[in-house]
């Protein structure tokens, strides 16, 4: 039964003004490009750069988490590659999304989850008088590069529309107003489930090396697919747990990875 509705966008800049005040320092645009490591050759930081201004800037860290999505392996092979031999099996699913302006009055949230022309759309009312419709995904629509924005393409965007006006019943017969067009990748896996893991040392190349125990480690929390906002809040608090040390609050131990495969 659902009970209610999140919007991803109210709720990103909800967590962003909880993170900034908690005194996170936010480096936006940016991209990863190196590690840095200490006089003994153990890992003491990660250099970025600002995509717009090109100015680098070295965060010391002892503790790596790859928490990128799609984009997860790309940032995996700057960072890493010669220095874990595994391989992050994540991949991006395109999908295109319309959010309307709703024709009349909305009350309370309500969600349709249908069929139509080998598409399966998915449509929710939101208490702000917006309508969100999806459901057309490109599988074979290449992940741009992490500074760029997805380009959004007119035959989804249309087929999009045509599905709304068919679904949803405008008073007068008006057109739908719409409010944006969007584009997104969720991280989706071959086995349908995300990996929650801490890489393994003996998975390391024999030049690189981490902090011993709880002092370091590489961790990696990507692969949610279309659930990454519903399981959000949840996979936050056990990175969190894993990264300092404490016991988990669930199991987590499927989530991992095999020899370097898939588990």
């Amino acid at each position: 039964m659902m009970t209610g509705i999140r919007d991803p966008l109210l709720f990103c800049k909800f967590l962003l003004e909880k993170v900034k005040a908690a005194g996170v320092r936010i480096h936006n645009p940016a991209a990863a490009l190196r590690l840095e490591t200490d006089i003994n050759g153990k890992l003491s930081g990660v250099v970025i750069k600002n995509t717009e201004t090109s100015e680098e800037t070295s965060i010391p860290a002892t503790k790596v988490l790859l928490a990128a999505g799609s984009w997860t392996p790309q940032v995996f092979n700057t960072l890493f590659k010669d220095r874990f031999s595994i391989d992050i099996p994540i991949g991006g699913l395109g999908g295109h999304s319309l959010v309307l302006k709703a024709p009349s009055k909305v009350t309370t949230c309500h969600s349709i989850y249908t069929t139509m022309d080998a598409h399966s759309p998915e449509i929710y009312s939101r208490p702000n008088g917006e309508i969100y419709v999806a459901g057309v995904n490109s599988p074979g629509l290449a992940v741009p590069e992490p500074a760029l924005k997805a380009a959004t393409m007119n035959q989804p965007l249309e087929k999009l529309k045509d599905i709304a006006r068919r679904l949803i019943v405008t008073p007068s017969g008006e057109d739908l107003e719409i409010v944006r067009e969007g584009l997104c990748f969720r991280p989706v896996t071959v086995r349908g489930t995300p990996y929650i893991a801490r890489l393994t040392d003996e998975k390391l190349a024999e030049d690189t090396s981490l902090k011993e125990g709880e002092e370091g480690g590489v961790f990696i929390a990507a692969g949610h697919g279309p659930w990454g906002i519903s399981l959000s809040l949840g996979t936050g608090k056990v990175v969190a747990e894993m990264l300092s040390g404490k016991p988990l609050s669930v199991d987590i131990s499927s989530l991992g990875f095999l020899d370097g495969h898939l588990r």
